[in-house]
């Protein structure tokens, strides 16, 4: 009697190396969380948002030539061992990654891809004004 087992190339690739970690990072205003979202109905792959694991209403403080600035994106405002964790449970199943910066030297895991969206600097500023 012959088998037969289905199995698509992630599936594959997932049982061969155990985890499908995708990271999708850039600017704002790049588009990252809809390709994010694309993504994961293509794929059938969880999404998780970077910024989610931001200290609420916490910012880093930094001066620079006498101006102040409020950073909330600073590498020492985000909960890394909640995001590691999270990471490291839901990698064997695949996984989506997506914001706007990590820390790698933060992190506890690898990722198997990483895209980084960039664009023009002009439009992005012009965007966010405009929101």
């Amino acid at each position: 009697m012959i088998i037969y087992i289905k199995m698509n190339i992630l599936e594959a690739y997932i049982k061969k190396y155990k985890q499908f970690i995708v990271l999708i990072l850039g600017l704002p205003c790049s588009n990252k969380s809809e390709i994010a979202k694309e993504l994961k109905i293509d794929l059938n792959l969880p999404i998780i948002n970077i910024n989610n694991y931001l200290n609420q209403n916490s910012f880093i403080e930094k001066t620079v030539s006498d101006v102040k600035f409020k950073l909330y994106e600073h590498p020492d405002n985000y909960k890394w061992d909640s995001l590691n964790n999270d990471v490291n449970e839901k990698k064997s199943e695949g996984l989506i990654l997506y914001g706007n910066y990590i820390d790698p030297s933060k992190i506890h895991f690898e990722f198997d891809f990483c895209y980084f969206f960039n664009m023009n600097t002009n439009l992005c500023k012009n965007i966010l004004i405009e929101k």
